[in-house]
């Protein structure tokens, strides 16, 4: 930064206006509002049971958002906002951003929370303690896993293999789109109960309740059973210390048949742990939203593996705008 600018200063500190909005509009359900057709503000606040003077301003900063667009008097979805904000698009993220505004909040306290030394926010609302949250959240995992699985899967082989534990697997998506590569494989589920009754759902609507099988659990107490070809651990290891992770690892490996593969994928930090950016934030968003979350570096997940006894250590950093790093350990 240009120490004789304050600019950047001050964009940081309305940079949660921005956010703000989109978060709201979301909520609303504005985009979905606009799908079919454009409509003034009016027709708009009326459609939804809004004040027309209390929306006007929201739409006015979304265009600015370049979200929406304005002709004449009427408004209707960008592109960006057509594809990923319009619920029944391939590309919806809307349960995702429902999300960041669940613990939006909980960003607000963040300067309490490192005073006081614990989450901002209570970590089980999310994993049973709310019903509605919940939901949001495994539909959230879902949405943002459709558009970060493919690559995983891509880069993943799990020829010849025929089952493959998903260690709080959540949604399963990573599990549904591997069984939809590989025909002969079938995936166990594990998470806990109110997370799998969404799965389930999920798995229904694919059409793979026969392949992918969920087991209601805590891959913190369950054992990981035997004669695994592959164990999956993707964004799950950020909820916890290293020295789980560690043990998390070891389990995985004593699970796996040899020849088999252990599979860390998540937002991991960079060997100093200073970077990438959005790693930084995410372990901060953990640190408010977890008991013992954070994220760990991609150097201390390979040490773990080869403590946990697997060799032919491989690790894949996606391609932007993918955050994820994988690692694949094997096991002779």
């Amino acid at each position: 930064m240009d120490a004789t600018d304050p600019q950047p200063v001050i964009d940081l500190a309305i940079s949660y206006w921005r956010s703000a909005t989109f978060l709201a509009a979301n909520k609303l359900g504005l985009f979905a509002q606009l799908c079919d057709e454009p409509m003034t503000a009016a027709e708009l606040a009326s459609a939804c049971g809004f004040q027309t003077d209390h929306v006007q301003p929201l739409l006015r900063a979304l265009c600015s958002l370049e979200l929406l667009n304005k002709e004449g008097e009427q408004y209707s979805n960008t592109p960006t906002a057509r594809a990923f904000l319009v619920p029944g698009q391939p590309t919806y993220l809307g349960e995702a951003i429902q999300y960041m505004h669940d613990v939006y909040h909980a960003w607000g306290d963040l300067a309490e929370a490192i005073t006081d030394g614990g989450p901002a926010t209570s970590p089980q609302l999310q994993l049973g303690g709310d019903d509605s949250k919940t939901r949001s959240f495994v539909l959230g995992m879902h949405n943002r896993a459709l558009a970060i699985a493919p690559g995983v899967v891509e880069k993943v082989d799990l020829t010849g293999m025929r089952k493959l534990l998903d260690v709080g697997g959540g949604p399963g998506t990573y599990s549904l789109l591997f069984c939809k590569k590989y025909p002969d494989l079938k995936c166990e589920v594990l998470d806990l109960p109110a997370v799998v009754n969404v799965a389930r759902e999920i798995a229904a609507e694919w059409q793979m309740n026969s392949r992918v099988e969920f087991r209601c659990g805590s891959y913190l107490e369950d054992n990981f059973g035997e004669q695994n070809d592959a164990v999956l651990m993707s964004g799950m290891l950020h909820r916890e210390t290293a020295e789980t992770c560690r043990q998390i690892i070891r389990r995985a490996a004593e699970s796996v048949n040899p020849g088999g593969i252990c599979v860390a994928a998540d937002i991991f930090l960079n060997a100093e742990k200073d970077g990438p950016e959005l790693s930084t934030l995410f372990a901060l968003n953990m640190f408010l939203t977890s008991d013992s979350g954070g994220a760990h570096s991609w150097t201390e997940i390979e040490s773990w593996m080869r403590e946990a006894g697997l060799t032919d250590l491989e690790t894949i950093h996606l391609e932007p705008p993918a955050p994820h790093t994988i690692v694949i350990g094997r096991k002779v």
